[in-house]
């Protein structure tokens, strides 16, 4: 990566150049295991071959004052990608993408501030989603893809930060993408499979609140609460039924509320808190299901001064959260077939300890 920034015309511009080369080689071995309890695996040809990307990207980039508190950057650019798959086919494509983003940036007082950006993005692909995969747990496999194709989107944000002056600070954060060529789980054309593909268009948007709060105004000193919530949503058309419905395993929920208290002359600290997050469930051709953790309870005991270190332990699950899945198998397309099973697991995760000694020497 280059680049090379200079000032002209009243702003500052920038002007980057990048290249990767990236690679992928699998061979893959599939096999029964025997009465002896020995395996006999052999060449798995859905799961062996490679990909090769070359990928080039230039950006120039110009940022100016619009005002005494309202600053722009724009950047505009592309890229041009080479994907061969290594395989059978040997098949070998070229893309030229657009993409860039215009930030405005707004000072209107003291106790906000205001960023806004709008940006067109070119999603990276994972190569093991070109070669095929089994998943000996779940009873279910993955067909080679060799026409995927990197995903595109329109994302937008706007984040307003508010100065809470001796109260702390919190922001505010909205935002939402509207993606092509989005990927998924795609059935096979004759249903008798699936494999990682491409659906055509998909759409995400949400909100997200940050906060540090402090309570020394209330006279807890040293004292303050640290929130992060998120909520998102997510969309789609089925590649099996055509109905709307959410991105697989899309999180579409966060909340993680702490308080923190460093106690007033001394070296000690604690901390209590509570971390919950939930998933939307996934949808493959033959079934759909879900898998949530917790909510959990968190907390620390720290000592800032030993041996001019800091001393933390901490405990992570203290309310014994815990893993639940849940699985809807079909005996064929989950849309016209009936249910072959159903599975549960309440599994217990239990407490997690962590001790840290963190400072320099």
């Amino acid at each position: 990566r280059g680049e090379y920034s200079w000032k002209m015309a009243g702003g500052d511009w920038q002007l980057a150049a990048e290249g990767a080369f990236n690679r992928l080689d699998r061979t893959a071995r599939l096999g029964p295991l025997l009465a002896d309890g020995s395996f006999a695996p052999e060449f798995y040809a859905p799961g062996s071959g490679g990909v090769r990307e070359d990928r080039f990207e230039v950006i120039l980039t110009h940022g100016r004052p619009l005002a005494g508190n309202l600053t722009a950057r724009l950047g505009i650019g592309g890229e041009y990608s080479r994907l061969v798959h290594v395989g059978d086919d040997g098949l070998a494509r070229r893309f030229w993408r657009p993409k860039g983003s215009l930030t405005i940036a707004w000072d209107p007082s003291k106790l906000i501030d205001v960023n806004a950006k709008l940006e067109r993005k070119v999603g990276q692909l994972d190569f093991g989603d070109f070669l095929g995969a089994v998943f000996l747990d779940r009873g279910n496999a993955n067909a080679a893809n060799a026409r995927l194709v990197p995903p595109q989107s329109w994302n937008a944000e706007v984040e307003l930060k508010f100065n809470l002056e001796k109260w702390g600070s919190s922001t505010i954060r909205v935002f939402g993408d509207k993606t092509e060529d989005y990927i998924d789980v795609i059935p096979l054309d004759d249903l008798s499979g699936e494999f990682r593909g491409n659906v055509p268009k998909s759409r995400n948007y949400g909100i997200e609140w940050t906060g540090t709060f402090n309570l020394d105004p209330l006279g807890f000193r040293g004292a303050k609460i640290e929130s992060e919530v998120r909520f998102e949503d997510s969309s789609l058309r089925d590649p099996l039924t055509g109905i709307r419905r959410a991105r697989s395993w899309h999180g579409y929920r966060e909340i993680e509320v702490s308080l923190r208290h460093d106690v007033p002359d001394s070296p000690w600290a604690w901390s209590l808190g509570v971390d919950s997050q939930r998933q939307k469930p996934f949808y493959r051709l033959r079934e759909f299901g879900s898998e949530n953790e917790g909510p959990f309870i968190f907390g620390f005991i720290e000592h800032k001064d030993v041996l001019g270190a800091t001393l933390r332990l901490t405990v992570f699950n203290l309310n014994n959260g815990r893993n639940i899945i849940r699985r809807t198998v079909h005996d064929g397309p989950r849309d016209r077939t009936p249910v072959a099973r159903r599975e549960y697991a309440d599994r217990l995760i239990g407490p997690l300890f962590n001790i840290s000694l963190k400072g320099n020497f």
